[in-house]
């Protein structure tokens, strides 16, 4: 889903992927992570902006390693809005790209 706010520089791209085993974590990750490359990288994004439910410990703990933070007065909602600066992204999100290489390189 990509959708572009009227008068607004942002645009907003979700990803939701239903499944089991490898469907529910590998494809997740590396979906975000080629989502965010193009934003970054491509489109010319100096921060992203996502929400996560709160009950999602998982997710919670997939976007803090790959630097998101949540944003302020977000603490008590149920889809909380989290960010992350460019500048963050390659700094603390380079473990996550760099096992991406290595899975790609390996299904080549």
């Amino acid at each position: 889903m990509i959708e572009h706010g009227l008068g607004s520089p942002y645009q907003r791209i979700g990803t939701f992927l239903l499944g089991q085993g490898i469907y529910q974590y590998l494809f997740p990750i590396l979906a975000s992570l080629v989502l965010l490359d193009v934003g970054f990288y491509y489109l010319d994004w100096y921060k992203s902006f996502i929400h996560v439910m709160r009950d999602n410990p998982k997710a919670i703990e997939y976007v803090h390693q790959i630097g998101y933070k949540l944003c302020d007065g977000q603490e008590k909602a149920k889809n909380q809005l989290i960010f992350s600066p460019k500048k963050t992204f390659e700094k603390k999100g380079r473990k996550m790209r760099q096992a991406a290489e290595t899975f790609k390189e390996r299904i080549q």
